[in-house]
């Protein structure tokens, strides 16, 4: 067994957890950042389109703080933000609810950067129809308000490069076995690597930022937690159903919201609590019925646009029995287990996407206590990789290496003032995912620099089969691409391909109908058969 040392462990390679060792490693601190699957495929992959709001029960200070938070991302990774228009939606029996919501927004409307968004617009029932001639002609009242959506799966990626530049080591598909703990320490973590070799790892520090698994690895250290597991559950349209993202109330009064995404629409809420195991969630038709029927009180065409896959996660949180989930702030609770008989275990829980770097300061601040490190952090004003330059307008980069607008445009919004260097590769005008523009050479960086060893890995860090196809016409030509970079045999490259059918399989059959599963038919009879594990 392998044995190695360093100053901090990260275990958790989420939004948070990659962030934290981002901080930590820009501060001089050794740091060992470990992830049990992939960087952002916890819960760190839902769409947080409500999250830049305060409409739970947020203080002032925490919406001051989230204004200030999306100027430091407007600042640090320019290219990762898309601007969009949130319209909050209200029949007449939810005008209440939308002046809740109106009040809100102005007190962010004064807190946040006037240069960066204009203030919010109220709009009556016939306004809000010239937005969006769809609109039921029961909305009664709307506010516009500006808003910006961030790749979430793609920022924790660039946390773990910037963090890796600076000095750390970073190992994804490596699941941490368990904290090694006694007499009143934590010393250190053994995990096993994706090859099955297990190693020991001695460190001063240990970062619990493991999500919904917060207290099964606190378990493995003789520490109890109890945190709360609050669903959260998606359905991804093939297109952009609206222009605008829409948000309107559920039945329960909850707000749920279509956001657009890229090509894509999502829409999302905060569902219930849930006590399951986080990998085993459950998407049910009750789940769906509620997300789709509360869009289409407002947009009554929603229910012919074309589902292409759901998915659910867990989110821990510290609020106490009681709360309803649909009002809980997903605020950071930070929690050293020293005096539990776990010194050097801190478990970080909750936090939300808009503040991320912050609470990452937060919690790199109690370790750096803990290790005797003085210096500050300089995340806030430190680019993430590819947003320290002037990135080229897409159209020159697109004339210039024989791209098409799109490829150019998506290449930018993944890699900013770095997308040139991606193009060096000749294969850099063909196409292996059409829905979402990725080419050959991007496909190739990925697996060389930015470790993808899975068409999974592919899809989070460059949109691989994410689009309307569902992979149907792009990944048996995506694995080709892989095998040839990561010498996979003919028979490991169809292994490849099944496997990752079979992986996503869960979040696509909930939600297909019939022209789903008319293309689930040609995709598998293409291949002949149906992948080991799944039946028609």
């Amino acid at each position: 067994m392998e044995r190695q040392a360093h100053d901090a462990i990260v275990v958790g390679g989420g939004v948070t957890g990659t962030a934290v060792a981002r901080d930590l490693a820009l501060r001089g601190v050794d740091v060992l950042l470990l992830e049990r699957e992939d960087w952002g495929a916890g819960a760190s992959a839902c769409e947080a389109a409500l999250e830049t709001f305060p409409i739970r029960a947020e203080t002032e200070a925490e919406i001051a703080r989230l204004a200030a938070e999306v100027t430091v991302l407007h600042a640090t990774a320019p290219h990762l933000m898309e601007r969009r228009t949130m319209v909050f939606l209200a029949l007449p029996e939810d005008e209440a609810a939308l002046e809740r919501i109106d009040a809100a927004l102005g007190l962010l409307d004064r807190l946040r950067s006037p240069e960066l968004f204009r203030p919010r617009l109220r709009l009556s029932g016939l306004e809000a129809r010239r937005l969006e001639p769809g609109l039921s002609p029961e909305v009664a009242a709307a506010v516009a308000v500006e808003d910006w959506a961030l790749d979430a799966q793609r920022l924790a990626w660039l946390n773990v490069l910037d963090a890796t530049r600076a000095g750390a080591r970073a190992f994804n598909h490596c699941r941490v076995e368990a904290v090694l703990a006694g007499a009143g320490t934590a010393g250190g973590v053994r995990y096993r690597t994706s090859d099955g070799r297990r190693v020991e790892v001695a460190a001063r520090v240990i970062v619990n930022a493991t999500g919904p698994w917060v207290r099964e690895v606190a378990a493995t250290a003789g520490i109890e937690l109890r945190p709360r597991l609050i669903k959260h559950l998606e359905v991804v349209y093939d297109r952009r159903v609206s222009a605008f993202g829409l948000a309107a109330r559920a039945v329960d009064g909850r707000w749920v919201a279509l956001a657009p995404r890229g090509a894509i629409s999502v829409l999302g809420a905060t569902e219930s609590e849930t006590y399951g195991p986080p990998e085993a969630l459950e998407i049910t038709t009750d789940d769906l019925d509620d997300l789709c029927r509360a869009l289409e009180r407002v947009l009554p065409g929603a229910g012919e646009a074309r589902a292409i896959r759901a998915r659910t996660a867990a989110f821990p949180s510290a609020a106490p029995w009681g709360v309803p989930a649909r009002l809980i702030a997903p605020r950071l609770v930070i929690r050293d287990h020293g005096p539990e008989g776990a010194s050097g275990l801190v478990s970080v829980m909750g936090g939300s996407l808009p503040t991320y770097r912050a609470d990452a300061e937060v919690a790199a601040d109690v370790i750096c206590a803990r290790l005797g490190v003085r210096a500050p952090s300089t995340t806030a004003r430190r680019p993430l990789p590819g947003g320290a330059g002037d990135a080229p307008p897409a159209e020159e980069l697109a004339r210039e290496h024989g791209l098409t607008a799109l490829a150019a445009a998506r290449l930018l919004r993944r890699h900013g003032c770095e997308a040139p260097q991606v193009l060096e590769d000749a294969r850099r005008g063909r196409l292996v995912c059409r829905c979402e523009a990725v080419t050959e050479a991007e496909l190739v960086h990925a697996t060389r620099h930015e470790q993808v060893r899975t068409l999974g890995d592919a899809s989070r860090r460059v949109g691989l089969a994410m689009g309307a196809c569902a992979g149907a016409a792009c990944l048996e030509r995506a694995a080709a691409v892989m095998a040839q970079e990561l010498g996979w045999s003919a028979a490991q490259r169809f292994q490849a391909w099944r496997d990752h059918v079979a992986a996503v399989w869960r979040a696509r059959a909930p939600v297909l109908g019939r022209w789903g599963w008319a293309q689930e038919e040609v995709a598998y009879g293409a291949r002949r058969g149906w992948p080991g594990g799944l039946r028609p």
